[in-house]
């Protein structure tokens, strides 16, 4: 298929302009950090453990266990930390876009109430609103007949 002198095939455009655009892509930089340093902890942590209870701590006696006990609660409390970590990033990323939800509902009543104060003051309904202006009597009767029925 891909040999010498065969051109290879021409790229689609959708394609260039995907690559061209970072949008929609998530900074994964944090997470690429946080997942190496977990790695690491999870390599050393529990190997460190384990000779330090080794030489230090029950080091009277001849017995592997305790240490390789150590050295598995300490592998364990690693994952156990790694775990709690990511949770909390998304419970904080959801807490944001929820943040960034009501801000976005809160301006949008701003500028629902600012179109009726404006309107309330010129006699002219707010765009988008079936509201009668300020001082049309037939435009208030049909108001009440409607909350009459």
């Amino acid at each position: 298929m891909f040999r010498p002198g065969v051109p290879l095939p021409r790229v689609p455009e959708h394609l260039r302009a995907a690559e061209a655009s970072p949008e929609g892509h998530a900074d994964l930089s944090s997470v690429v950090t946080k997942l190496a340093l977990f790695t690491v902890a999870m390599v050393l942590f529990p190997i460190g453990t384990y000779y330090l209870t080794r030489d230090y701590v029950f080091a009277p006696t001849t017995s592997l266990t305790y240490p390789a006990i150590c050295a598995v609660t300490m592998a364990n409390a690693v994952l156990v930390a790694f775990i709690y970590i990511a949770f909390r990033e998304d419970m904080l990323d959801s807490a944001r876009e929820e943040h960034e939800r009501k801000s976005t509902e809160r301006e949008k009543q701003a500028q629902l109430s600012k179109e009726a104060v404006t309107a309330t003051a010129t006699g002219v309904a707010p765009s988008g609103s079936a509201a009668p202006a300020l001082g049309d009597k037939d435009g208030a009767a049909a108001a009440r007949r409607t909350r009459r029925e």
